[in-house]
């Protein structure tokens, strides 16, 4: 396997929810002992307690509420420990469901969740398999039932905001957010919509697009990153800015390069950095066909951010976020309530000093990881480490420990494929394509690179030669021949391997499988263009959100949750034997009966 990896510590939903033992409340925070054990402690309350804050405060401004009653759903003895604390921030617990007992609340399952009375379902569970297996239920309740309720995983974005602060280099890391701020905009680009870009408007050295990077990646979200930046300091301010301390020329000491020094040093080089006034270089920047599901807008002044919000604010998903920064300035602040007036569908909530989120009003789906209006690319993974700060494993392990958890994992990721509910329909749709494109006498094409390349033989052989039975060989060809690759690569650039392919073989329908893990291979991306300029179907085997692939094509097959490729591609081969059977039976009904 060529194409990059991440690991995710990833198990999904399908079986029964196991019963779980009750748990007293007060022996559930167990603290270890040794040097430090009591200030470690103290410091993870106050992380819990600085994400709890900034999530009450955003409920409070959407909904218009002050207090949020909340029903906490999941085995999570730390959360259930500490639901007394969570008063003083305004969120009111009203019960435990499918977890531990507390002196408060009795536990209850969670067909005795209320759809009505509460404003928020805190989820949590200490085995993520669980975990994915309840909010796969809270989903089925919400597309079922009309509830009035939203679902955040807590301690999902507890451990990914505390793993980001673990792997940020001091040495390349400066940012003017405050640890406030920073778990506020933990949940906002957590929570806001995971299928469009996420950008940020004044990037100066970096700091916050790091932050944002790391923390997407913690949480299992593929959203392209875009800064913009002139790079040349601020502008003098307007007469709407008043008396302001941003006055021209500040933060000039942020360049290109400083900051291109610092994504590096985070092993970050998949940011697009975009120098120039955001007015003018956004709309060639971001595609024409994506939303964005997350900003942030750091320009200190009412010019900046107003022409910053005019390009964001058309193009924010329905259940997207925009973060401003320095929102209590007199400029900030003007260019923040004329974007309301010409913008009324949007509402603003504070939720730090100086820091505003701007979200669309009514919407069931903002705020939540419980979609109702069934989103196939909402990313919905489990707690997982960044690769880069993952720790070994321990040394005492088996072999045996290990392949015991391999094996777990890439079950985990199978179940979660299949309880997707768009998957199997996009199967199918596959298997029609390719049963038509054979049945009318077309060819299958395949293609992919390192080892989806392989996966791509192994579907053609399979054609050609025998699946399970004999039967008349089929017309199917991979791209993968060295010496005609070698050729166009060197004479057309690696980007056309694929696609001079296409030229050459593809005819009106046919149909090209294209399978990535990423989705964003140039080669594969010219092959699908070059499919759509010749009548060819497609359809493309996708994991990590999809990647620039999944717009392109006709049948997209998204594999969820799996960041790495091994998963991912191991869930591929089982597409393949699977369309391929049913097209089988399709064609050759006899070689299945008796």
């Amino acid at each position: 396997m060529s194409e990059d990896s991440r690991e995710l510590d990833a198990e999904a939903a399908a079986e029964p929810i196991p019963e779980v033992e009750s748990v007293p409340a007060q022996a559930a925070p167990t603290v270890a002992t040794g040097r430090g054990a009591v200030a470690t402690a103290f410091d993870a309350d106050l992380h819990l307690m600085l994400l709890a804050s900034a999530l009450t405060r955003i409920m409070q401004g959407y909904l218009g509420a002050k207090q949020i009653h909340f029903a906490l759903v999941g085995d999570d003895p730390a959360l259930t420990a500490r639901l007394y604390h969570f008063l003083d921030y305004g969120l009111r617990p009203v019960g435990i469901y499918c977890g531990g007992s507390d002196m408060m609340f009795e536990a209850r399952g969670l067909a005795d969740l209320p759809s009505e009375g509460i404003d928020l379902v805190v989820l949590s569970d200490r085995d993520p398999i669980r975990e994915e297996q309840l909010l796969a239920e809270l989903r089925t309740r919400a597309n079922t039932d009309s509830v009035g309720w939203r679902v955040v995983r807590l301690g999902r974005l507890l451990d990914a905001h505390r793993e980001t602060m673990d792997v940020l280099r001091p040495e390349a890391f400066s940012t003017c957010l405050s640890p406030t701020k920073l778990a506020a905009l933990t949940c906002a680009a957590g929570l806001s919509a995971a299928d469009g870009v996420s950008i940020e408007a004044g990037v100066f050295l970096g700091g916050s697009t790091i932050y944002v990077a790391k923390l997407q990646r913690l949480l299992g979200i593929e959203r392209p990153q875009y800064g913009f930046d002139t790079f040349e300091g601020i502008p003098a301010p307007t007469v709407k800015d008043g008396d302001t301390p941003f006055v021209e020329g500040l933060f000039s000491q942020g360049t290109i390069e400083t900051v291109r020094h610092n994504y590096a040093a985070h092993g970050i080089d998949d940011i697009e950095l975009v120098k120039g006034l955001v007015q003018e270089t956004f709309p060639g920047a971001i595609p024409a066909d994506r939303s964005v599901g997350f900003a942030l807008i750091d320009l200190d002044q009412y010019a900046g951010t107003r022409a910053a919000l005019d390009v964001v604010v058309p193009k924010l998903h329905r259940h997207g976020i925009i973060a401003v920064d320095d929102a209590d300035g007199a400029g900030v602040d003007a260019a923040i309530k004329e974007t309301l007036a010409r913008h009324p569908e949007l509402i603003r909530c504070n939720v730090s000093t100086g820091f505003d989120l701007l979200l669309r009003r009514d919407e069931p789906g903002v705020l939540s990881e419980v979609r109702t209006d069934g989103d196939p690319r909402r990313v919905s993974a489990p707690r997982f480490k960044d690769p880069q700060s993952a720790e070994p494993s321990p040394s005492g392990s088996t072999a045996t420990d290990v392949l015991e958890a391999v094996f777990r994992d890439a079950a985990a990721t199978l179940r979660a494929f299949t309880c997707d509910p768009h998957a199997i329909p996009a199967v199918a749709r596959f298997v029609d394509a390719a049963f038509a494109t054979l049945d009318s006498g077309g060819h299958l094409m395949a293609c992919g690179n390192g080892g989806s390349m392989s996966d791509a033989m192994h579907f053609a052989e399979e054609w050609t030669g025998r699946f399970r039975r004999d039967r008349r060989a089929l017309p199917a060809i991979a791209f993968s021949d060295p010496a005609q690759m070698t050729c166009i690569a060197n004479d057309f650039g690696f980007e056309e391997v694929f696609a001079r392919q296409v030229e050459a073989h593809g005819r009106p329908g046919d149909l090209l499988v294209l399978i990535s893990t990423s989705g964003n291979s140039p080669n594969l991306i010219r092959a699908s263009e070059e499919a759509r300029l010749r009548g060819v179907t497609t359809v493309a085997l996708l994991g990590r959100g999809g990647g620039k692939l999944l717009d392109r094509v006709d049948i997209p097959i998204l594999v969820p949750l799996a960041t790495t490729a091994d998963r991912i591609q191991e869930v591929h081969i089982q597409i393949l034997h699977a369309a391929i059977e049913a097209v089988e039976r399709r064609m050759f009904p006899e070689l299945y009966a008796g």
